[in-house]
């Protein structure tokens, strides 16, 4: 008795805490309280399963969708591109090697006829005249003096600039008689 008197208050700390285990064993094992916690596994288990595989099956078809429709778009482009790109030879004979003495005439004459519908296929316009290439020049001449007024250098003398050599007036020949004479009231270069 003696034992009790001495440690009666530790006595009654161990009996209350015994107590409340068997109450919350008895308390935990009580049908609502295991349906309960089997929800709340059951919901924890799916969370972890949405957040590894965050799909449904709308989000699959809508990038199945997108998928298909750029195939679609890439096979468009190709065929485009195909088609734009497409080169056709003047003549078939006449690269590697000729396949006879006359392909390298007829391939010129091809050649030269393509060359005079270039501009007008181009959308190209007239040659430049005298006057605009005149135009021009002072135009770049005028430009360069600015340039050098702002670099704080002298603009230097004004003396117009004389016209560009080898460019005449239409239908007048070029001078050293090289290359093609524009024409007189046309446009691009003058037929073969």
């Amino acid at each position: 008795m003696e034992f009790v008197k001495t440690h009666w208050m530790l006595l009654a700390t161990g009996v209350a805490a015994l107590a409340g285990i068997v109450l919350g064993v008895i308390g935990m094992t009580r049908a609502s309280v295991l349906e309960e916690m089997q929800k709340r596994a059951q919901a924890a288990q799916e969370i972890s399963t949405l957040r590894a595989d965050a799909q449904n099956q709308d989000t699959i078809n809508a990038e199945k969708e997108r998928a298909q429709r750029f195939a679609e778009q890439y096979e468009a482009v190709l065929r485009t591109a195909e088609r734009i790109n497409e080169r056709k030879p003047l003549l078939e004979a006449a690269f590697p090697r000729p396949a006879s003495v006359e392909i390298p005439y007829r391939f010129r004459e091809a050649y030269v006829r393509r060359l005079y519908e270039l501009p007008r296929e181009a959308k190209g316009g007239t040659l430049p005249n005298a006057l605009e290439l005149q135009d021009e020049a002072e135009i770049l001449a005028d430009m360069e003096r600015r340039k050098r007024i702002e670099e704080g250098g002298d603009a230097g003398p004004e003396t117009p600039t004389p016209p560009v050599p080898g460019f005449g007036t239409p239908g007048e020949a070029p001078a050293g008689g090289r290359g093609v004479a524009p024409p007189a009231g046309g446009r691009g270069v003058a037929p073969p």
